[in-house]
């Protein structure tokens, strides 16, 4: 069980004893386990986190979304954060993986921003522009810290497990990062994206769980079993999405050579004509429930061959 979860279920009494005992480590100099300063960070008073350094992700996720007033003292340390974040999004040659793939989509926005930048009306100075690029590296630092949590302690080492027609479909930390920094945050962006962007229905910490819940029903279905996996069409409560899946190889330690497996390529909301028509004229779409419905290809009517006459 996520650990979060496993905390939520502590009693007010329970949750003050353990405060305790952490803040005795402390005291004592002990070293605190994972679990104990994910604990204290998601208890501590908000004007308290930077008291601790290991709180610092815990201080930018609540400053992020501005649940208490700043003083600025904090004030000081965020924008420090961000632009020591911009700083490092810039770099090509991370070691971590996580950290590689969410540099590389903050740089592909950055260059559209950019793109868009000298079409702004003269009242747009360069003052406007540090502004709005703050913003996007806050709000990449922010999906950062997302995706981190996500896989910390909700999805195992080489990603999350799906199945559709009794292939296994993974949802990896490159899976996240493309569908949040792309179909994500459409308000946090200060430029014109032509990406659709998720409103509802899938929210970024459990989307792992929102699509294996949607897979397992169009899967138990039986509409889907003779379609193919690479492109997969569905409605949730009035909205189509594309769920797209594509070839990828990973390396394991103690295994020669690369290991191939389908990944979640991309996943998103359908906005555009083209895709709607297609839709509609090379598809069928099969209701599942109330709430849901899968599209399937349309099956091209039998051709009758000519007699023989053998």
């Amino acid at each position: 069980m996520d650990q979060r979860k496993r905390m939520n279920q502590f009693t007010e009494e329970e949750r003050n004893a353990r405060i305790v005992e952490i803040e005795k480590k402390l005291a004592e100099k002990q070293e605190l386990t994972d679990e104990d300063k994910l604990f204290m960070c998601d208890n501590l008073d908000y004007y308290h986190l930077l008291l601790h350094p290991f709180c610092v992700d815990e201080f930018f996720y609540r400053s992020f979304f501005q649940l208490q007033q700043m003083n600025a003292r904090q004030e000081i340390y965020y924008e420090h954060l961000v632009k020591e974040w911009g700083r490092e999004v810039e770099k090509t040659n991370h070691t971590d993986d996580l950290m590689q793939n969410v540099a590389k989509e903050t740089r592909e926005e950055l260059k559209v921003f950019r793109g868009q930048y000298h079409i702004r009306s003269n009242a747009y100075g360069y003052r406007e522009y540090l502004h709005d690029r703050f913003r996007i590296h806050e709000w990449s630092k922010y999906r950062y810290l997302i995706i981190k949590r996500l896989l910390e302690h909700e999805i195992p080492e080489h990603g999350y497990t799906l199945s559709i027609n009794g292939t296994e479909v993974i949802l990896d930390a490159y899976s996240i990062t493309h569908v949040f920094s792309r179909h994500y945050g459409q308000a946090m962006k200060p430029y014109v994206s032509d990406k659709s962007h998720f409103s509802k229905d899938f929210y970024h910490e459990e989307i792992h769980i929102a699509i294996e819940r949607v897979l397992n029903k169009i899967d138990a279905s039986g509409f889907y079993k003779e379609d193919d996996i690479q492109n997969i069409t569905f409605r949730h409560k009035g909205t189509l999405y594309r769920l797209a899946t594509k070839k990828a190889q990973r390396f394991m330690k103690g295994i020669i050579g690369p290991i191939e497996f389908l990944r979640v390529a991309t996943f998103f909301p359908i906005e555009e004509d083209k895709m709607r028509k297609e839709l509609e004229s090379d598809f069928t779409e099969q209701p599942i429930d109330d709430e849901l419905s899968v599209f399937t290809r349309k099956k091209s009517p039998a051709t009758t061959l000519p007699a023989t006459g053998l």
